[in-house]
């Protein structure tokens, strides 16, 4: 399960000291998780992936695809990629990925998950399938503008 997270200034501060991955998933896991502030949290279920395959190139990997949709699930700076991933947004990209995502239509999004490469996403290319996905990119795209809004960091957190 993926989930983005909108954090204060502190908590970037926080996990950028940890000299470890699992000490920075270990905090996520029990303070960011905890305090589950909304509309500061985007749960997006196992549909992350895809969104960052539209949002991107068709694949996934943390470095593919063209800022500043590329940020909203695996863009930026990787803090834990091997039991978990954990990656930040800072703050000073939050406000350009925001203004991107809010241009992206349904009609767009669709087209471009019927176009992701069958030989590594294994996900139906259904109506259904692209509603489900659709919905949770709208749940991002929510968090997205209150991290704008609020000044804050972003987080992508799958365990």
């Amino acid at each position: 399960m993926g989930v983005l997270f909108a954090i204060e200034h502190g908590d970037r501060d926080r996990l950028l000291a940890f000299d470890d991955a699992e000490d920075a998933c270990e905090y996520v896991h029990e303070v960011i998780e905890e305090r589950w502030e909304e509309p500061y949290v985007a749960e997006l279920d196992k549909a992350w992936d895809a969104i960052h395959r539209v949002l991107a190139d068709g694949h996934l990997a943390f470095d593919n695809g063209d800022f500043p949709l590329n940020r909203c699930i695996l863009g930026g700076r990787i803090l834990a990629s091997d039991d978990e991933t954990l990656v930040l947004k800072v703050a000073s990209e939050v406000h350009e990925v925001s203004a991107a995502l809010e241009l992206v239509t349904r009609d767009w999004f669709a087209t471009m998950y019927r176009q992701i490469d069958s030989a590594d996403f294994e996900s139906e290319r259904s109506d259904d399938e692209i509603e489900y996905t659709w919905s949770n990119f709208e749940d991002a795209r929510r968090l997205w503008k209150a991290a704008a809004s609020g000044n804050r960091d972003v987080i992508f957190s799958s365990s």
